[in-house]
């Protein structure tokens, strides 16, 4: 059974490549307005070209994750831009691929701030807007 997102407001973390990005072209393709967040600006503002291409609304947020503060500029962006947010997709993340005994510390703290706080943070930060919206949803990708 498919579920209908046309018109859904949906914020997208690492939409600006990979995962993300093929999830942002298919939510673009079935009618959501989309809100894009990665690092990148210049491939992020690719994907916003490809979303509108597409016929859909977004709007680019180039932020890097790792900032303790990024959470809740995502969500005030989205909703300035949006409306509102109907649904957070945590696609961003981190894996290094090394063997463990050569994983530095910032290397570790990285992955554990990308993996793991930002999500925990994003959904806490989206969760009011969430919880007033009739379609309200976290995905989670790990």
């Amino acid at each position: 059974m498919e579920h209908s997102i046309a018109g859904l407001n949906v914020i997208v973390t690492g939409a600006s490549r990979g995962i993300g990005k093929a999830i942002a072209l298919e939510l673009a393709r079935r009618g959501a307005r989309l809100s894009l967040v990665a690092r990148d600006a210049k491939a992020l503002e690719a994907v916003g070209e490809a979303v509108a291409g597409a016929g859909a609304h977004a709007v680019a947020i180039p932020v890097d994750l790792s900032h303790p503060e990024a959470p809740a500029a995502i969500v005030e962006q989205t909703v300035e831009h949006l409306g509102g947010i109907d649904v957070l997709v945590n696609n961003a993340g981190a894996a290094i691929s090394r063997p463990f005994a050569e994983t530095t510390p910032q290397e570790w703290q990285l992955q554990m701030d990308l993996n793991a706080r930002v999500p925990y943070f994003l959904a806490q930060a989206a969760l009011p807007h969430l919880r007033v919206s009739s379609s309200g949803t976290i995905i989670n990708i790990s």
